[in-house]
């Protein structure tokens, strides 16, 4: 973990440790909030690209992803680029086992977007 503290871990090794619950708060408010800050202006500099391109608008953006759980990159993003944003939720209609955690999958759900896409495809 002191690792992680100092920037030594890759986003991907902070991700593991952010699912599995054992990120430390000091990181999660060093780290992932750089994170996020980053994530915000790429979505928004990908937006401004797509509004010169295309002179279409954007309603709405659906954000999804491993390091989309947490609310403050959809309250950066909302702010930066001034367009409402949701954070995916594929498991939101879905009937669950009682024998599931319900606050797990929902916590994960957002990674889960695109595996529930796939699956969805032989439905």
């Amino acid at each position: 973990m002191e690792r992680l503290s100092e920037g030594k871990y890759s986003l991907s090794e902070a991700l593991k440790y952010y699912v599995q619950q054992e990120l430390p708060k000091s990181c999660d408010q060093q780290i992932l909030a750089t994170f996020h800050s980053q994530c915000a202006g790429h979505i928004n500099r990908l937006l401004e690209q797509f509004y010169n391109t295309k002179h279409l608008s954007v309603d709405h953006v659906v954000l999804s992803g491993g390091m989309i759980a947490m609310d403050l990159l959809e309250k950066q993003t909302e702010s930066l680029a001034n367009i409402p944003c949701c954070i995916a939720n594929p498991c939101s209609s879905m009937k669950l086992s009682s024998s599931v955690d319900k606050q797990q999958i929902n916590q994960m759900a957002p990674a889960l977007y695109v595996a529930c896409g796939l699956a969805m495809r032989t439905v």
